[in-house]
């Protein structure tokens, strides 16, 4: 028990910004708790076979708008790879997020939505996601 509490306040540091409230923390702990508590009783998952193939040139045909975003206080491999998502997507820079680690929607949920909602009203009317309950 004492070795999952500690990998609980590992992956709760790793996972959020040191400014999350305390029901941001128990809600990682408690994904976190479910994750490790699988792995242990069933063992880790095969690993998925890579669909691209390691090749990303396959993102740069896709046509479709793209928003990719790290928290402020997401680690640097994070802002990485999110740099390199967004290259591929030819999406320009990914959007940081303020004051928020990786876990940006539960950190800054107001935030979140401000920049999704912002980025969905500024594509043309044909490239815009179905409004709920509309087909």
């Amino acid at each position: 028990m004492r070795h999952l509490q500690a990998a609980d306040a590992v992956g709760v540091e790793a996972w959020t910004s040191a400014d999350a409230t305390d029901e941001v923390r128990a809600h990682a702990v408690r994904m976190l708790r479910g994750q490790l508590t699988g792995q242990l009783a069933h063992g880790e998952p095969s690993p998925a076979e890579d669909p691209l193939g390691g090749e990303t040139a396959a993102l740069r045909t896709l046509r479709t708008p793209a928003l990719v975003a790290v928290g402020e206080h997401d680690r640097p491999d994070f802002f990485k790879g999110g740099r390199g998502l967004a290259r591929g997507l030819d999406a320009g820079e990914p959007v940081v997020i303020p004051a928020a680690g990786h876990l940006a929607p539960l950190e800054q949920p107001t935030a979140f939505c401000e920049l999704l909602l912002d980025f969905v009203r500024r594509l043309p009317e044909a490239e815009r996601p179905p409004t709920p309950g509309q087909a």
